[in-house]
Order: C-alpha cells, then sequence, then structure tokens
C-alpha cells in the first residue's frame, strides 16, 4: 500500500514536471535554446512579452549572447529556407523610417512568418541599444564606449586647442575637408578640435525623418555646448555650422573628392582631403577619370583603418584565408560546407563593391592581384553592390560574403546581423590593426594641392595631422594612430 501511493506520487509529480517543462519552454531563457527551440517559439508568439521579459533580462545580456541567438534564429531560418530578408527588402522599399522603439508592421505570406520578422527585429534593436546606441550607455562593451579615445561620458579626447599651437582660423577661412564616408569622423573630430567644440558619438547623425533606420549612419556630433570666454557666442555659431549637413564637410566620396582637390583652385587652394585610398590607386583603377592627378597633390599616411571580410551572425564561418577568398570570388569554391566543417550548406554569394569605390579598389589591390576578378552567382550573374549600405543590408542573408572597412563596420554602420570573419587566422580588431598583425591593413591618406600657400589653413591643417596632437585627434575619432 506504501509503496503504491509513493509511485502515485512520483508519478503526480512527474506529471507536474512535465506540464512545467512544456510550459517553461514557452517563457524559458531564449540563451539555453537549441536553434530548433527558438524558430518554434519565434514562429508562435511575441518574445517581446512580459513574461519573456521576466524570464530573460535583456538588459544583462553580453554582446556574445545577443549574437549567438541572432546567430541561431537567422541559421535555422536559412536552413528552413524561410526568406525573412526578402520581408525586410519588401518594407524598406516602402520607404518607411524603422526607428529601434518600433517594429515594421508589413504584409506577410502568413502569420507564423510574420511574428518571426517581427521577433527578429526585436532582438536586433534591445542589440541596437544596448551596444550600438550612444544615447544608451548600458552596457561597457558598447563600441562606442570601448576605446581610449572616449572619456566616460563618451565625449572624444580631442587635444585642448590652446594647447596644439594652432593659429585662429576663421570661420569663413576653414578649408573644405572633403573625402571618403569612412573617413568622415576624422574630418568632423579635426574640425571639432580647431574650434575646440566638444564632440561625441551620435545614433543616426545627419539623418533626415525620410530616411530609413537601415540607412542610418553613426559620425560623431558636435556639441552646441562650448568652453566659457570671450569666444563662447562665436563658437556656438560655428557649432551651428558644424552641426548642419554639409557645412564645411562635404562628403565627396573616394572618387569625387580627388577631382574636388584637382579642382580647388577656386577655392584658392584651401581643400584638404582625408580618404580611404590614396589618389595614385584611385587613378590606377579609374584611369578614364582623368581629372585625378596624384602628380598634382602632396599627400602622407596619417593613420590606418583595414578591408575586412563580412558575414551574417549565422554564419558558421569563423575565419578565411587569402587563399579562401580568391577561391571564393573566382568561384573555384562555392559551397559553405567546407569552409564550415558541414554546419552550413548552401551556394556561397560573393558581393563585390565597384572599383569606384574605396573597397572595391583594396580589393583589387590587396587580395586579387591587381585583377578586378568580379564574382558572379551560382547562375552566372555578377552582383557588384554600388552602396556601402546595400552591402551591408544584403548581410541579412546567411549565404552572402563581402568586404567593408573596419571603422566603415564596426562605428559608422554597425549592425547586430553582422559579424567580420578572421583573416588568415587574425580577427580585425584595433589592437591586431595597430600592431600589423592583421593582413588587410589599410593606410589613411591626407592631401593637398602642391600650391596651397605655406599659411593657408588647408595646409595648417596637413601639417597638424603629422603632429602628436593631430595624432590624438586620430586616435579619438577611433583610428589607427601612427605610433602604434
Amino acid at each position: 500500500m506504501k509503496l503504491s501511493c509513493l509511485s502515485f506520487v512520483f508519478l503526480f509529480l512527474f506529471c507536474i514536471e512535465c506540464l512545467v517543462a512544456d510550459d517553461s519552454l514557452e517563457t524559458s531563457q531564449l540563451r539555453s535554446l537549441s536553434p530548433q527551440q527558438l524558430l518554434e517559439i519565434c514562429e508562435k508568439q511575441s518574445i517581446s512579452t512580459n513574461d519573456f521579459f521576466n524570464v530573460n533580462r535583456y538588459n544583462k545580456w553580453s554582446l556574445n549572447d545577443y549574437r549567438r541567438v541572432l546567430g541561431n534564429l537567422y541559421l535555422v531560418m536559412y536552413q528552413k529556407d524561410i526568406k525573412i530578408d526578402k520581408a525586410f527588402d519588401e518594407w524598406a522599399h516602402g520607404g518607411k523610417l524603422w526607428s529601434r522603439h518600433t517594429t515594421p508592421n508589413i504584409p506577410a505570406k502568413d502569420n507564423q512568418n510574420h511574428q518571426l520578422f517581427n521577433n527578429l527585429t526585436f532582438l536586433e534593436n534591445m542589440m541596437n541599444d544596448l551596444f550600438f546606441n550612444p544615447n544608451v550607455p548600458m552596457s561597457k562593451e558598447n563600441v562606442y564606449r570601448n576605446y581610449d579615445g572616449v572619456n566616460s561620458d563618451g565625449e572624444l579626447k580631442l587635444p585642448d586647442f590652446a594647447q596644439t599651437g594652432m593659429p585662429v582660423i576663421n570661420l569663413m577661412d576653414f578649408p573644405d575637408l572633403d573625402g571618403s564616408t569612412s573617413t568622415k569622423p576624422l574630418r568632423i573630430a579635426l574640425a571639432a578640435t580647431m574650434f575646440n567644440l566638444t564632440c561625441d558619438w551620435k545614433y543616426g547623425t545627419y539623418a533626415s525623418s525620410s530616411m530609413r533606420f537601415e540607412d542610418l549612419h553613426h559620425f560623431p556630433r558636435v556639441m552646441q555646448r562650448t568652453h566659457s570666454g570671450k569666444d563662447d557666442q562665436r563658437r556656438r555659431k560655428w557649432a551651428a555650422v558644424l552641426m548642419s549637413e554639409n557645412g564645411f564637410l562635404p562628403n565627396n566620396q573616394t572618387v569625387n573628392s580627388w577631382i574636388t582637390l584637382t579642382d580647388c583652385q577656386k577655392h584658392h587652394y584651401n581643400c584638404l582631403v582625408i580618404n580611404a585610398v590614396s589618389p595614385e590607386l584611385v587613378h590606377q583603377y579609374n584611369p578614364q577619370v582623368t581629372i585625378i592627378r596624384p602628380s598634382e597633390y602632396e599627400s602622407k599616411i596619417i593613420g590606418y583603418d583595414a578591408l575586412v571580410a563580412v558575414a551574417n551572425v549565422g554564419n558558421p564561418c569563423q575565419n578565411l584565408t587569402i587563399e579562401d577568398i580568391n577561391a571564393i570570388y573566382r568561384r573555384k569554391i562555392k559551397n559553405w560546407d567546407k569552409l564550415t566543417d558541414g554546419q552550413m550548406k548552401g551556394n556561397i554569394t560573393p558581393i563585390w563593391r565597384n572599383i569606384s569605390s574605396g573597397t572595391g579598389i583594396l580589393m583589387a589591390e590587396m587580395i586579387f592581384g591587381k585583377e578586378l576578378s568580379r564574382p558572379k552567382d551560382i547562375d552566372g550573374h555578377e552582383e557588384t553592390i554600388m552602396t556601402m549600405t546595400g552591402l551591408i543590408q544584403r548581410m541579412r542573408d546567411p549565404s552572402v560574403i563581402g568586404f567593408s572597412f573596419y571603422f566603415y563596420e564596426h562605428r559608422i554602420m554597425p549592425r547586430p546581423y553582422v559579424k567580420t570573419l578572421a583573416i588568415n587566422g587574425i580577427q580585425p580588431s584595433y589592437k591586431t590593426i595597430a600592431d600589423g598583425s592583421y593582413p588587410l591593413r589599410a593606410p589613411i591618406v591626407a592631401a593637398i594641392h602642391k600650391d596651397t600657400p605655406a599659411n593657408a589653413p588647408a595646409r595648417l591643417l596637413y601639417d597638424f595631422l603629422s603632429t602628436p596632437n593631430g595624432q590624438q585627434v586620430v586616435q579619438a575619432a577611433g583610428y589607427v594612430p601612427l605610433g602604434q
């Protein structure tokens, strides 16, 4: 009798445990689930409910937690041929603004995929706020807070103007600071230093209300808060000009900024270009642009960035050799199977930037032996992306591989669904770029026209960039200075 009662108790407890276990799957720690379990939950219900919040405590997750969960979800969706990236494309072409507090409500073929889409955007928005949004400094892992160039308030550690030895440059005499998009933060930091203005990182700086979330870029923000003193009112005016969308910081990008330098005599040679690619390389790969004339410029290296391979966070591939990359882009390796030890199957989709871009030029120069090996997909179609924004967005597809600049991917347009791959076993980072161990380190080049007068503001800034204070500006903006 005692035995049967005891058996009944055990049976009862077992049934309760099964019920609890079944219920717990609905509100369990997402970090502990298998990819299949994660997909099942995200197909059925919203993971932003109070129950999930109470159990998961998303604000306590680490960067690796988010990458693992997002990666598992993207990978299992890819393996099941759920084209969630197509849903993003359908919505994005509507041209609506996607803020980090809203989830786009787009049409979906069925409720299951619609729920997946909503949960994916929820996870990405949480990750954006915790790690990529300077306005929400909730994590020490925030990419805008975790380098020596910023102070505890997130402000750039720019040198004090009075200590630089530079003469005061009036607003109307300030040179045009042109260049590539990947160097725009450095140009902003340089202008802020010259006007003795405070500068910090801003989430989506210079974005108009008509821009979509996916198009937003992150640049340092010039603050209107200025140092007290007799020049306070004048500096406030300067700050207002620099905060405008164009101001004195044109962004004509890789090719056109060198064209501007050729034609800068109409500005009395008061133009300074800071570019991710030297004028010689741009001219070499774009010979049809005859107005680029490197012999007329005076240029020098002022710091370092790097070319990086980017992929979806769910792609199990962690490392590629230079030989692997050549084989992928020459279509000698067409499948992810061997590169991921069988963890992911399917065709590789290599993406090439146009050869007038800094990325496309450096890919040809540093990887493909100066050849323009334009990749084709499995059907023989060539896929060239004209903008870095477009390339980053394509990384929602786990089959895709492309290239960007480290600084662009890491600070200007960081996206939670993108990761960088190690090259020859070395992961790109500030440290590996600084010590030269990362194999695709790329110099940042500053240039002025050779006819620029000795006392012209453009030449004064050009000379300043090589000084210890100038190198402090390079480091404060987040780039690797020459001395490292």
